[in-house]
């Protein structure tokens, strides 16, 4: 009888994650001496619970705490403690997409969650159809928690994790762009270095410009991680 493979998602919803971050930096610091402590502010007696246990795995799969070492809060779970707004939502996207089939569902399906083949797009991402169609409500479910975080931003064209190439699947909504252009009319910031293969138009808004900002962030990420290997 062959194994099946587990999808391997965190349970605990995205809201409750941030809500333990803040908690864990309010009472603790965003450190603690030992896992009872940790499990206090999670609203547990003691380390010694199942629960527990899943939501720290849970926490660490969203990159919200180390994975090894001391219990502490990671980089990115301090910004989403101390950020406000905007940056605040930007940093919590990021945490979702640090789970890789979280990440993939947000390039292949974006807002459009009521619409989407939830067992196809699973499939698409890598699952296996067996498993797609037994957890595709239950996925569903929980990526439906994550819309008011994904932004229109997810829809432009993504690098190819293994290749490094740009794929047609995520060309954007060019009617929507010319749209908020024109719109805008001429307030918008545009800068064209053909020579570099650089094209950028840019509104002259300060949530666009933190936007903007946070897409080059996860690029340089994504750069040095590629540099690692």
């Amino acid at each position: 009888m062959v194994k099946r493979k587990v999808i391997d998602i965190p349970v605990l919803q995205i809201e409750e994650a941030v809500s333990i971050v803040e908690k864990f930096n309010k009472e603790l610091k965003g450190k603690a001496e030992n896992k009872d402590a940790l499990a206090k502010v999670m609203g547990y007696s003691s380390a010694n619970n199942g629960a527990f246990i899943v939501k720290l795995a849970d926490m660490r799969k969203f990159g919200l705490m180390e994975k090894s070492g001391d219990l502490q809060l990671t980089e990115l779970a301090k910004k989403i403690a101390f950020s406000l707004d905007t940056r605040k939502r930007e940093f919590i996207l990021e945490a979702i997409r640090n789970v890789p089939l979280f990440s993939k569902l947000i390039g292949l399906i974006g807002t459009n969650i009521e619409d989407a083949d939830m067992e196809m797009q699973l499939v698409n991402a890598g699952i296996p159809r067996v498993d797609a169609l037994e957890n595709q409500k239950k996925i569903k479910k929980i990526y439906k928690n994550f819309a008011q975080y994904i932004t229109n931003s997810e829809t432009m064209p993504k690098t190819n994790e293994l290749s490094g190439s740009i794929t047609d699947s995520f060309i954007p909504d060019n009617n929507q762009i010319l749209a908020d252009i024109k719109a805008l009319q001429n307030d918008v910031y545009r800068a064209n270095l053909t020579s570099d293969g650089i094209s950028l138009i840019i509104p002259k808004e300060q949530s666009k410009i933190d936007l903007v900002r946070f897409l080059l962030d996860r690029l340089e990420k994504e750069i040095k991680e590629k540099t690692k290997v």
